[in-house]
């Protein structure tokens, strides 16, 4: 038993002699990792003992904190003013933030990026490739003008960025793509 949960798990044992009892506790296993648990102690059919379950709560807790850490990312991603787009190794849209979605809609979560966000050079220029195919492909993409060509709206001219989201050891997790909307400038 953890130190700090000490007092209470030698209340939950005092308590589970005589009436059915739980809390959650910090237990440290045969390799000295800390882990949370749920141990729950009731008297047991003879006199002199205690029945205890104890269940191990990392894989709820690494749950939690894994739901803690996406509303965490969406909060980030939906206070900026720029539209900005994750895209898993396949070009799919796994995230947008809010001002992505004002853009082009609530219809470009797991749609391919090229769908969601055709765009094109100024120029026309058609072998300049899409800025996410460019950051999938490990090139870092800086400050573009292009044009957003939406079915059924006026074209847009946008800055563009785009970089490839990296695992910590250089392999390629997707890319992270920002467009600002520079109409009014041109």
């Amino acid at each position: 038993v953890e130190e700090r949960s000490r007092p209470v798990f030698s209340g939950l044992l005092a308590a589970g002699r005589t009436t059915p009892a739980a809390e959650e506790v910090l237990l440290r296993n045969t390799s000295g990792a800390s882990f949370a648990a749920y141990v729950s102690m009731s008297p047991s059919d003879d006199a002199e003992g205690v029945s205890v379950i104890v269940t191990n709560l990392a894989a709820q807790k690494r749950n939690e904190e894994i739901v803690a850490s996406e509303r965490l990312a969406n909060a980030i991603l939906d206070q900026s003013a720029e539209a900005i787009i994750v895209c898993d190794t396949n070009g799919i849209v796994t995230r947008a933030s809010r001002a992505a979605r004002e853009i082009v809609g609530d219809q470009t979560l797991r749609k391919h990026v090229l769908e969601s966000f055709p765009l094109r050079t100024i120029t026309g220029d058609t072998r300049t490739r899409h800025p996410a195919a460019r950051a999938l492909g490990g090139e870092r993409v800086g400050s573009e003008e292009m044009v957003l060509d939406i079915p059924g709206r006026a074209p847009m001219t946008v800055l563009c960025t785009a970089v490839p989201l990296l695992f910590e050891r250089g392999d390629i997790l997707g890319c992270v793509m920002s467009v600002r909307d520079i109409t009014s400038r041109k």
